[in-house]
């Protein structure tokens, strides 16, 4: 379960010690995860747009323009803490807390991570719900030898990965899963945003397992991650790190996350 790591967390939009803090529970907790670089928080209003969504599909009640004044509270109280900040919401109830955040260092940027593909399906895929049975089978999976488990469908398509997307890329042409199969990450979204101004093709078409010899490579991208690429799927080595399509979308990503905590 996530623990609290700031000094002060906000509970119904009252500001509480951290020996307060307590895990909401619920049969359906919707969530985000936000990441605070230098005071600001990272594509606040994409997160924002994205709650009311997850909200609405669930059909919770919650209101995440009042949400968005206290994560901005949030930060300031805790001295601007450069950690990930996890919004739970219940039926009638939010929590906002600053949570230990894992960014990957120059090495994993340079050389690209391991993965693995297994079998597995998340139950309603376009929203952020919390599913700790899910999250608890993924890290088993995972072990110490694979930095991220990607998901395959009953079609045997590569989807996504189990905390973030999966983009596979020919040449200049992107391709992801298409849109009501996933979860459309804050990340995704932006770097999408990015591939069209770069002139890059994109195709939200899925790539089967059978395929992957027919890529050039391929990366994830999630709020901890940016653009990070993948080394290897089990025994198909990609070696994506040093593509120029994913180094180009790399600095691009870099420069608008500096340029939004700029202004």
């Amino acid at each position: 379960m996530y623990k609290n790591i700031g000094a002060y967390f906000i509970n119904d939009g009252q500001i509480m010690s951290s020996e307060k803090f307590y895990a909401l529970k619920g049969d359906k907790v919707v969530y985000e995860v936000m990441r605070v670089i230098n005071g600001h928080i990272l594509f606040l209003e994409d997160h924002v747009e994205r709650l009311k969504h997850s909200l609405g599909k669930v059909a919770l009640q919650a209101d995440a323009e009042s949400i968005k004044e206290q994560l901005l509270r949030l930060v300031w109280i805790n001295e601007q803490l450069d950690r990930n900040i996890k919004l739970d919401v219940v039926q009638g109830h939010y929590q906002l807390y600053f949570i230990k955040s894992f960014y990957p260092n120059r090495k994993f940027y340079e050389d690209g991570v391991a993965t693995t593909a297994v079998q597995l399906e998340r139950n309603n895929p376009t929203i952020k719900q919390l599913d700790m049975d899910y999250k608890h089978h993924v890290e088993s999976i995972k072990g110490d030898s694979f930095f991220e488990v990607l998901l395959i469908n009953q079609y045997n398509k590569v989807i996504e990965g189990s905390s973030s997307n999966l983009i596979f890329f020919k040449k200049n042409t992107l391709y992801s899963a298409p849109l009501d199969e996933i979860l459309t990450g804050i990340t995704f979204k932006n770097v999408m945003k990015i591939s069209e101004t770069l002139g890059l093709e994109v195709k939200y078409k899925s790539v089967d397992m059978t395929q992957l010899d027919q890529m050039d490579g391929c990366f994830l991208t999630g709020t901890s991650l940016g653009v990070l690429p993948i080394q290897s799927i089990d025994h198909h080595v990609c070696d994506s790190a040093k593509q120029p399509v994913v180094l180009k979308l790399m600095q691009a990503y870099n420069a608008l996350s500096e340029s939004v905590n700029n202004t």
